[in-house]
């Protein structure tokens, strides 16, 4: 009997292994879809900034550099190693995040940020999910068709932007 159940065990094992090496496989997206996915973050990443209405140049990136048209411009952000594909190819994605903690909100400034935020990615036919509210502020995420994530949380000390591709890139 044990040995039985032992055999019956390793058979499921097998099973769910090989369907797991099967769906993980090819997960790099083809040309075509890189290139739009490329193109969409470009998009996504300034527009959110600009559709804040706050001073672009207040805003800074993780690593203290100041957001700027000109590396918008540029693509002036290197591809992030994410993962590796089952067949040992490296998997890229892009990801910006960027913060304002220049200025000061009341609640009722930051909750009408976000909810501009939410009208404005609801009309161009995104669909808005709350993750907050926080105990200072309130944030929102959305996702495009092609995996992109993009949050935007306000606070009573500022706002944040994150913008991150789907884990599909290769160099």
């Amino acid at each position: 009997m044990v040995k039985r159940l032992g055999g019956v065990l390793a058979l499921v094992l097998v099973v769910l292994l090989g369907c797991s090496l099967v769906k993980g496989s090819s997960r790099v997206a083809s040309a075509e879809q890189q290139r739009v996915i490329v193109d969409e973050f470009w998009s996504l990443f300034p527009g959110t900034v600009e559709a804040t209405g706050t001073d672009p140049s207040h805003f800074v990136y993780a690593g203290g550099a100041i957001y700027t048209a000109e590396r918008i411009a540029e693509r002036g952000l290197d591809y992030r190693s994410c993962s590796n594909d089952v067949d040992g190819t490296s998997l890229y994605m892009l990801s910006a995040s960027v913060s304002d903690s220049s200025q000061r909100n009341t609640k009722d400034e930051y909750q009408q940020k976000v909810q501009g935020m939410r009208d404005l990615w609801e009309s161009q036919g995104y669909e808005v999910r709350g993750r907050g509210p926080h105990s200072d502020g309130s944030e929102i995420v959305m996702y495009t068709d092609s995996g992109t994530r993009v949050s935007y949380l306000a606070t009573v000390s500022g706002e944040r932007i994150s913008v991150d591709t789907a884990c599909v890139l290769s160099k």
